[in-house]
């Protein structure tokens, strides 16, 4: 009898070794709970949300659940409930269980009380429960010590799984946060977020308690989050932006860009790891396999998926609760706030397409009907046959917005000359330290990215496959010549398609730009091409207005630290020698891009067509916090500039929003702009202008495009026809020389379906070598552009003509 019930209760306990059934009324084997056993658990159960319950008094939960929100008591209850197990679990199986589990439950309502600043309150309770713990212990336990029961080996369990699972999640916040001060201020210190973290992290992977092979679907799920929480950190580093959800439809561009900052060295790092931890977990497997379950524990399974689902469920209605904070200024303060398993989650299921709560179709008719009436200026005839040329600068900050330090000389010192004689100020743009795409949307659409869930690119996300409504959209349908001018991947966000459902006539990345200058070790391009492109874009155009928006990138960072003997400044007031070198390195860069733009406005000032240019940074540098003078509160705000050769006055303009600044633009050429551009003209001063925005932004973007007739057929990509003059054979070098336009160094030659690589000579000029075969006049020859990033076909030349 001794046997089978130990038997019992190690199956019960989700051991391997199976038993028979006990009577026919036994469900797969498994001993019905006693009486007495089925009164413990409701007591465990009814102790833990009755103490829930008092903590919701203590710390004033109650008097915040107002009205509707009062149902979200069960909800706090699970939340309490489950938190105060990590206090409670690990003196189940001890001799004096009752006594301690109430001693242990005194101090959980401590943290809660103290966690909400009412210490008098928690006191006050605390006292007579530990009072209570105590006389228990006197009169009951330390009489009557507790045994083991059917419970303690599923107790144990839990207890280290719980335990390991916390262990994870602090690992998860040290990672992602880089910081012990900021794990510390969102979990230790925050209990209900702690216990949504973990909740959250626990119910997700209670499947490991019922598979086959618990230890490596732990190890995997556990190794899941792990790369999540390294993969923010890398994010956090250098665009001070965690992983969210919606970065999973981008991973590409992600992976890809974690290696251009982290790498050889970090690649090899990151390889041999994934190879260490694939061979762990194939050696547990062969060593485990006589673990193996051979039966799922059923009664298990479901129990799990009930947790699961209830877990979760809990975690989505935790939002509503009002000491939630899903308030802030960007995802990075979010997460940092509320914790990465639980913000992960919650954003996630926030990620999609929602229509506004005040969205009204018969508001949103008059609003329409009052923009295309009133928003309308009357454009100046005389600068008919004008350039408007926007330059967009990567990572760009004004040296003298860093306070206490001096420079020998000024870095950018014809920008500055600019704020002198023409219109500038400030704007506030939407990220920090990367993701240009975001404002490149902002200005060129007038939509608002605080609109969109967290982490939603649009690029990636949307533009890449719908045309909208924009300002180059507008200016092309106006007359004027678009073009997009970007010195780095065309594929990179796919600007290649972007560009195009934007409205541009033609866009222009690296690929089509024929002698780039890259610089020393790196990927990115020297800015001195853009000069080049942007008088060929004008050169080339059938039209006496255009409109050029180049998108620079020699300011990107990686900053690398160089040494002290490199440096072209001489600067006091930084004192960090390792930022010190970046910063070194970024003025150096920075010193060259102002002569890029000085070259650009010289040249226009030369000819005698009205022109217009408008500059302005995307984001401050990724190291820029670590500078005196730039803090969590200005970290978005960034400088923009302009110039003209045809004697607009300067004016002085409050700082203004990215999406807004495109409309300042058309003001100060008398232009009417895109629908957006009339909008913000209108009702930027109302009291009801972000409700407003809002709803029409929702139309902008997923109501009209499913109606509006759109025509991008005409977009071309580069800035030449890509086509083969002629072919001749070299019989001396034993080569072959292809004639030709639109020639660069990704151009290909291409022979019944098979590319080929070619030499680079000049744009007309390429040289093919090869040993094991000849052109024939039976070869299909055609000239393909190969995208330097994924290496998709950009673009193709059609087939060569012989004879």
């Amino acid at each position: 009898m001794k046997k089978e019930n130990e038997s019992a209760i190690t199956e019960e306990a989700g051991e391997e070794q199976q038993i028979p059934p006990q009577s026919e009324s036994d469900r797969d084997g498994y001993k019905k709970f006693s009486e007495e056993e089925k009164h413990l658990l409701l007591r465990m159960v009814v102790f833990h949300l009755g103490m829930a319950l008092l903590s919701m008094i203590v710390t004033g939960s109650f008097t915040k659940l107002e009205g509707v929100m009062f149902l979200l008591v069960p909800v706090v209850l699970l939340i309490r409930s489950f938190s105060m197990l990590l206090f409670t679990l690990p003196v189940y199986n001890t001799p004096y269980r009752q006594s301690l589990t109430v001693l242990m439950s005194a101090l959980w309502l401590l943290w809660q009380g103290a966690s909400t600043g009412r210490m008098i309150e928690s006191v006050v309770t605390v006292i007579p429960v530990a009072a209570a713990a105590v006389t228990l212990f006197i009169v009951h336990d330390r009489k009557n010590p507790q045994k083991q029961d059917r419970f303690t080996p599923w107790i144990k369990k839990i207890t280290l799984l719980l335990y390991i699972s916390l262990s994870i999640i602090i690992v998860i916040e040290l990672l992602q946060t880089c910081s012990i001060i900021k794990t510390v201020k969102c979990l230790p210190t925050q209990p209900d977020i702690l216990a949504l973290n973990l909740l959250l992290f626990t119910a997700l992977g209670s499947f490991v308690l019922w598979i086959k092979r618990p230890v490596i679907g732990g190890i995997i799920y556990s190794l899941f989050w792990l790369v999540f929480g390294i993969a923010s950190m890398i994010k956090n580093l250098n665009i001070y932006e965690p992983v969210l959800f919606l970065d999973l439809f981008q991973s590409l561009e992600g992976i890809s860009a974690a290696f251009d900052i982290i790498g050889i060295f970090g690649l090899v790092m990151i390889v041999a790891g994934i190879v260490a931890v694939v061979v762990s977990i194939v050696i547990i497997a062969v060593k485990g396999k006589k673990h193996v379950k051979k039966k799922i524990n059923k009664r298990v399974m479901w129990v799990s998926l009930i947790f699961m689902f209830a877990g979760v469920l809990c975690c989505i209605l935790s939002a509503f609760l009002p000491w939630i904070d899903f308030s802030g200024v960007s995802a990075r303060e979010l997460f940092d706030r509320n914790g990465y398993v639980y913000s992960f989650v919650t954003t996630a299921y926030r990620s999609g397409k929602k229509r506004p709560d005040n969205y009204n179709n018969d508001d949103l008719s008059v609003i329409i009907e009052k923009v295309n009436k009133e928003g309308e200026k009357s454009r100046d005839s005389s600068i008919d046959g004008m350039n408007i040329i926007v330059l967009q600068i990567e990572s760009f900050m004004d040296p003298y917005d860093v306070e206490g330090v001096t420079y020998d000389r000024d870095p950018i010192p014809f920008i500055h000359s600019l704020s002198e004689r023409y219109t500038s100020g400030i704007a506030s743009v939407p990220i920090y330290g990367g993701m240009t795409v975001k404002s490149e949307f902002e200005f060129l659409t007038g939509l608002n990215l605080d609109n969109l869930p967290y982490g939603y690119n649009p690029y990636m996300l949307y533009l890449n496959s719908t045309p909208m409504d924009s300002l180059p959209r507008y200016l092309s349908e106006s007359g004027f010549n678009t073009v997009g001018i970007h010195d780095y991947q065309g594929e990179f966000f796919k600007r290649t398609d972007v560009y195009k459902n934007l409205g541009f006539d033609c866009f222009s990345s690296y690929e089509f730009m024929p002698g780039v200058e890259k610089k020393e070790l790196s990927i990115w391009s020297n800015d001195a091409i853009l000069l080049d492109q942007i008088k060929t874009a004008i050169d080339t155009s059938d039209s006496d207005n255009n409109f050029i928006f180049a998108v620079t990138v020699q300011t990107h960072g990686a900053y690398k630290e160089i040494d002290e003997s490199e440096y072209t400044f001489d600067i006091t007031g930084v004192e960090d020698s390792s930022t010190m070198g970046k910063y070194e390195y970024y003025l150096g860069q920075l010193e060259l891009v102002d002569g890029h733009v000085k070259a650009i406005c010289e040249y226009f000032e030369q000819t005698e067509v009205p022109t217009m240019i408008l500059m302005y940074s995307d984001h401050l540098p990724t190291f820029a916090l670590e500078l005196p003078g730039y803090t969590d509160e200005n970290r978005f705000q960034v400088h923009y500039y302009t110039w003209n050769n045809f004697g607009l006055p300067k004016e002085e303009i409050p700082e203004v929003e990215l999406y807004q600044l495109s409309t300042y633009l058309c003001d100060w050429l008398n232009m009417d702009g895109s629908f957006m551009n009339r909008f913000h003209r209108l009702y930027m001063d109302s009291e009801d202008y972000s409700l407003y925005l809002e709803q029409v932004q929702y139309y902008k973007m997923y109501e009209e495009p499913e109606t509006a007739a759109f025509d991008d057929s005409e977009f071309t990509l580069g800035l030449f026809d890509l086509a083969i003059y002629d072919i001749e054979y070299d019989s001396e070098n034993d080569e072959y020389i292809i004639h030709g336009s639109g020639l660069t160094d990704n151009t290909y030659l291409c022979i019944n379906g098979k590319t080929y690589d070619m030499q680079f000579v000049d744009p007309h000029t390429m040289k093919w070598t090869s040993p094991k075969r000849e052109i024939t006049e039976e070869d299909t020859v055609t000239l393909r552009i190969i995208g330097e990033k994924y290496g998709g076909m950009l673009k193709e030349s059609k087939a060569y003509e012989w004879g």
